[in-house]
């Protein structure tokens, strides 16, 4: 029997999920369901959040609490620019959405914690549907009168139009192109705008190729970022002069360009050590009164400023909570269990936990084999014993994922289906899973020296354990060594031994692969588009957050072939491409009623879960920690937890 050895990095990972779980989390917020996420958003929503001070619905009217001077955050990782047109495309980040998402508006935004879409720019929430206009489908909207930039400049259909504009003349990608979706050559189906017209300063007309569905309109454009067209302008035109006019304005700073629309306004950040946001004075929806999912509240900012500390790690920044010298940590991966019980412990501190919307994966590159061989991808997926990881190696700290719409969005997740998918491997033993996966790869064409085998006693019982393969071949080609990238122990560990364990079934069915645990942003830079436009990777751990939970539109973004990194930058990393479930993702996007559109995802999973071009791993609550001596959020039971609303940054006033 071929044995694994385990080197001392992969034990240090294995020590370190340990501790994370040995503490058990208590419920302190929502429910448990739904996943972290890092890699990325497949659109992000802006605006519409609201803050605040709370009662139930239909309590007594609304109180404002007091002013908070300062909202101190702690966040673990830097952030990547200040240009809020970099961060949509090339300098992606959570870390950096903390800071600048709350600077924009959009004409539709979400109200929260009830997910539901409402007026931001616009006049009214109530979404025109417009009408046929030619061999187009024209929308016009009324957008409001008093909202302004924070340097008093008043915000018009004229900065819709520009961003839009600058979008289309300037090819830029990223979430861009999701937020402002152009038509595809390539693809007459493929919904896009082909205009956007300022009517008046404050009338704004879109026209679509032909009739938007609902997942574009107005859950993508109409929750799109608005810039500025009076201090962006002039940069704009600047880049248009240059031989690469999209890094040109990517490349302007953000601090000296840009302004705000949105809550707050950000304004300095000193590289690895901070970043400081001031409120906006003139945000026009200061003192509205909203009721979102059986609360009420009243829209701030009750800040003077946010400020966010980087933090090296948990330890040190929980200590620093601790210590009052910060007030909340963001986090889109949650606080490491191990370190609940210094929280429950503190009577100034408080631990809440809810479902998240994402999910953590493997990926495959689908260009190369053995990744493009279905039966390869069959067979891992078999191997893979999310239940034993969940609750043996993790111990509980995370649950087995199937489908792609994490069962923390409600509204959307189907229940019965995602059952079905996991039927074919709950339950299976070892015997099972190694014997079904040698069958597969064998029908395939793959042929060994030696097959793998279960292990056996001298009385020939079935042992827990597996004689790897050895000598495997493809149509009697030798397969070349498989490298499997994930998060570092320190930033991840429950990835980094998801990793290990995913090295040991592939080394078992005979494959030569190694598990490669390595620094966050020096795995997301390997898998991304090499200089020479080629993808380096085999497989990679990570994961996504879903964007707006209101109207999901992932599935187009990471599946679709048109969306292919290699071909426009898009999040289709590994290189899938099917026709059916293209069919499908271009029939979601036109979808004009959200039955249909959920007739349509599910349909789309069932191709997912056949074709594999992820294999689901897992979710986790988020864990948050916060300083209940010194400041006060009008509810904390939300999808994604309060890291996935910027830490509340215009809900939260001081304690009381």
């Amino acid at each position: 029997m071929r044995a694994t050895q385990l080197t001392r990095w992969r034990w240090l990972a294995i020590v370190a999920v340990l501790a994370i779980v040995a503490a058990a989390c208590q419920q302190g917020g929502g429910g448990t369901t739904a996943a972290p996420s890092d890699g990325g958003t497949a659109t992000t929503s802006l605006s519409g959040d609201t803050g605040a001070t709370t009662t139930a619905a239909g309590e007594e009217e609304p109180t404002t609490g007091g002013d908070l001077a300062t909202y101190r955050m702690g966040i673990f990782s830097d952030t990547t620019t200040d240009n809020f047109w970099a961060y949509y495309d090339p300098a992606s980040s959570v870390w950096t959405g903390y800071i600048l998402n709350d600077t924009k508006s959009a004409l539709y935004g979400n109200s929260y914690p009830g997910i539901e879409l409402t007026k931001d720019l616009a006049a009214s929430s109530e979404v025109p549907t417009g009408a046929a206009e030619g061999d187009g489908w024209a929308i016009e909207v009324a957008m409001r009168e008093d909202a302004m930039w924070d340097d008093g400049t008043p915000v018009t259909a004229n900065d819709v139009a520009f961003t839009f504009a600058t979008v289309r003349d300037l090819a830029l990608g990223g979430n861009w192109l999701s937020a402002w979706p152009l038509p595809d050559p390539e693809n007459p189906d493929a919904i896009g705008l082909t205009d956007v017209q300022a009517v008046d300063d404050y009338t704004v007309k879109l026209v679509f190729n032909q009739q938007p569905g609902l997942v574009i309109w107005p859950h993508s454009v109409g929750t799109a970022p608005v810039m500025p067209a009076h201090t962006w302008g002039p940069v704009v035109e600047e880049a248009k002069a240059s031989d690469d006019p999209a890094a040109a304005l990517y490349a302007a700073s953000g601090v000296e360009n840009d302004v705000a629309s949105g809550p707050m306004n950000f304004v300095e950040r000193e590289e690895g050590a901070f970043a400081r946001s001031e409120a906006n004075d003139v945000y026009y929806d200061r003192g509205v009164e909203v009721e979102s999912g059986g609360f009420n509240y009243t829209v701030g900012p009750f800040t003077d400023e946010s400020t966010f500390s980087v933090y090296g790690g948990q330890d040190a920044a929980v200590l620093a909570l601790k210590a009052g010298e910060v007030d909340y940590l963001l986090n889109p991966l949650g606080m490491q269990r191990g370190l609940l019980a210094q929280v429950q412990d503190d009577p100034n501190l408080t631990a809440v936990v809810n479902p998240t919307f994402g999910f953590r994966y493997l990926a495959f590159n689908m260009r190369e084999e053995p990744m493009s061989i279905p039966a390869f991808r069959d067979a891992l997926a078999l191997m893979i014993d999310k239940e034993f990881m969940a609750n043996n190696v993790l111990q509980g700290a995370a649950f087995p994922l199937y489908a792609t719409m994490p069962e923390g969005n409600r509204k959307w997740y189907n229940a019965e289906v995602a059952e079905s998918f996991a039927s074919n491997y709950v339950g299976k033993t070892i015997q099972e899973r190694l014997e079904g996966a040698v069958q597969i790869l064998r029908d395939a064409g793959f042929t060994w020296e030696t097959e793998p085998t279960v292990a056996t006693d001298a009385e020939g019982n079935v042992l827990n354990a597996v004689n790897n393969g050895v000598g495997i071949a493809y149509n009697g080609q030798p397969v070349r060594p498989l490298e499997i990238l994930a998060p570092g122990p320190g930033y991840d560990p429950l990835r980094a031994t998801y990793s290990i364990w995913i090295e040991t079934w592939l080394n078992q069915l005979g494959f030569e692969a190694e598990a490669n645990p390595t620094d966050f942003n020096a795995l997301v830079a390997a898998v991304d588009p090499q200089a020479d436009n080629t993808a380096a990777f085999d497989m990679f751990i990570l994961g996504w957050s879903l964007g707006n939970p209101a109207f999901p539109d992932y599935h187009h973004s990471f599946f679709h072939s048109s969306n292919d990194m290699l071909v426009n930058g898009g999040s289709n990393r590994g290189g899938y491409a099917s026709e059916e479930f293209d069919a499908l993702a271009d029939a979601y996007q036109a979808a004009q009623s959200e039955e249909e559109a959920y007739d349509l995802m599910w349909q789309m999973e069932e191709v997912l879960q056949r074709d594999k071009p992820y294999i689901l791993l897992f979710d986790t609550g988020i864990l948050e920690f916060y300083r209940t001596e010194s400041v006060a959020f009008p509810f904390t039971e939300t999808l994604g937890g309060l890291q996935f609303i910027q830490g509340m940054q215009e809900l939260v006033t001081a304690a009381k």
